[in-house]
């Protein structure tokens, strides 16, 4: 997750630095590995420090795909 927490960050540095408005959109993909969806539950706390990370480096958005579970998708 760290170097991928790098890599946001040079992303939004160099967003930051140009003249054109820029979205940075990080994904995360545990939920792609899952074998069912019944095991989304235990993979949260994964996605939940992922999307902590991510924030903390500045992307503007967070890409979950595979995650259709209201419950889980409100409590990420």
């Amino acid at each position: 997750m760290e170097a991928q927490v790098d890599r946001l960050r040079a992303v939004r540095a160099a967003a930051d630095a140009s003249v054109l408005p820029a979205f940075v959109s990080a994904r995360t993909d545990p939920f792609l590995k899952a074998a069912t969806d019944a095991a989304h539950a235990n993979l949260l706390d994964e996605a939940i420090a992922r999307a902590a990370a991510y924030a903390e480096a500045r992307a503007d958005g967070f890409f979950v795909p595979r995650l259709t579970d209201t419950t889980l998708i409100r409590t990420l």
